[in-house]
C-alpha cells in the first residue's frame, strides 16, 4: 500500500514537531527539511538537514522525496527582531520553496503556515488580504502570503494563520510567562476582560493535517485562522497559575502596569534585560480575536481541552526542571 509522502519544512520547531507527531500517528511517509535537528529523537529518522535558503539543496531534496504534499513551517518566529534580513527564512525561503515545489510533478497540495500577526490588533481589515502587519515578523509573513497568491501553479494551496499557540515545548513561554507565573511575579491587568484567541499545539497540528486532507475544491487558495477558541486571557493565565502555584495570578491596575512597562523600556535602553516593557503591556491589555469558525467547520472541535492542555504543559515544565537539575 502506497503511503502519502509529506515534505515538511521546519518540522523540528514547536508547531512543526507536533505536526510530525500527527503525521506519524496517521501513517504518512514524512520528510522533515530543517536546519535544526529534531527535539524528539524518534523524529530523527525523518530529518533532512537543510537550510531553506539553500535553493539547490531544497530542490534536490524535493526531487528525492517526490512528495504528494508540502507543509511549509520553516521560519524565524521572533517579534523582537527588527531587521528585514533577520527574516530571510520567511521571505526568501518561501520564494525558494515555491520555485522548487512548482517543479515537483507529484506535489498536489501545499499548506502554508503564516501567523495572525499579518493583521495586527487595533485594525479592522476589509478582507483577509487587507494586510496590516504587526512587527517585522508579521510583515515578512504577509509578504510570503502575497508571494503565494501570485504563484502560478496547478498545486492546490491554502494558508493557515496560527493564533496564540501554546503547549509543551513552547520556545519562550517556559522562560517567560510560565516562569513569572510560577514565581508569583506575573502581574495580570485588572479591570475588564481582554479577549485573545488561543490554540493548544496538538490541536493546531490536527487542524493542519485536516486541511491537508480536505477536499481541495473547497479549500484551494483559502486562508484560515488556526486555534481552539477565544478566551478572556485571565482564564488562560489563571488556569496555569492554579496548576503551578495553587493560586490565581496577581493583578495590577492597567495605569500602574503601563508605568511599569515604561520603566522597563528605560532599563532595556540601558542595556539591562527587563521582563516587562511597553510592548508587552500593550499585548497584555489589547484584545486580539480571530474568526475560527471556518477552520472549526473544516477540522472539527479541538480534541484537547484547556484543562488537558494545561496538565500536559505543566508535566512538561516539571520534566524540564528535572532534566536541568
Amino acid at each position: 500500500m502506497n503511503r502519502h509522502k509529506i515534505f515538511v519544512t521546519g518540522g523540528s520547531g514547536f508547531i512543526g514537531s507536533a505536526v510530525v507527531d500527527a503525521l506519524e500517528e496517521q501513517s504518512f511517509a514524512i520528510a522533515n527539511f530543517d536546519i535544526r535537528p529534531p527535539v524528539n529523537d524518534r523524529h530523527r529518522q525523518y530529518w533532512i538537514a537543510g537550510d531553506i535558503l539553500d535553493e539547490v539543496h531544497l530542490r534536490q531534496s524535493l526531487d528525492e522525496v517526490r512528495p504528494d504534499g508540502v507543509i511549509h513551517l520553516a521560519a524565524r518566529a521572533d517579534i523582537i527582531a527588527t531587521d528585514w534580513a533577520d527574516f530571510a527564512s520567511i521571505h526568501q525561503g518561501t520564494a525558494n520553496l515555491l520555485a522548487a515545489a512548482g517543479e515537483c510533478e507529484e506535489a498536489k497540495r501545499l499548506i502554508n503556515i503564516s501567523t495572525q500577526l499579518v493583521i495586527g490588533p487595533n485594525y479592522v481589515p476589509r478582507s483577509l488580504t487587507d494586510f496590516h502587519p504587526y512587527t517585522i515578523y508579521g510583515e515578512a509573513k504577509a509578504y510570503a502570503e502575497q508571494l503565494l497568491m501570485q504563484w502560478e501553479t496547478p498545486i492546490s494551496w491554502l494558508t493557515i494563520r496560527p493564533t496564540n499557540i501554546w503547549g509543551p515545548g513552547h520556545p519562550s513561554f517556559a522562560d517567560a510567562i510560565w516562569k513569572y507565573i510560577r514565581r508569583r511575579v506575573y502581574l495580570h491587568p485588572s479591570g475588564g476582560p481582554v479577549f485573545r484567541t488561543y490554540g493548544f499545539v496538538e490541536n493546531m497540528a490536527d487542524q493542519i493535517i485536516a486541511s491537508l486532507k480536505a477536499d481541495p475544491t473547497k479549500t484551494a487558495r483559502q486562508t484560515y485562522y488556526g486555534g481552539d477558541g477565544v478566551l478572556d486571557s485571565a482564564v488562560w493565565v489563571d488556569a496555569f497559575a492554579l496548576a503551578l502555584t495553587g493560586k490565581r495570578a496577581r493583578r495590577m491596575p492597567v495605569p500602574l502596569l503601563k508605568m511599569l512597562g515604561r520603566a522597563g523600556d528605560l532599563v532595556t535602553a540601558a542595556g539591562i534585560g527587563s521582563p516587562i516593557n511597553s510592548g508587552r503591556v500593550m499585548r497584555m491589555t489589547q484584545s486580539y480575536e480571530q474568526p475560527l469558525e471556518p477552520m472549526l467547520a473544516l477540522a472539527g472541535a479541538p480534541k484537547i481541552s484547556l484543562a488537558e492542555g494545561v496538565e500536559k504543559s505543566v508535566a512538561w515544565l516539571r520534566s524540564r526542571d528535572r532534566c536541568a537539575a
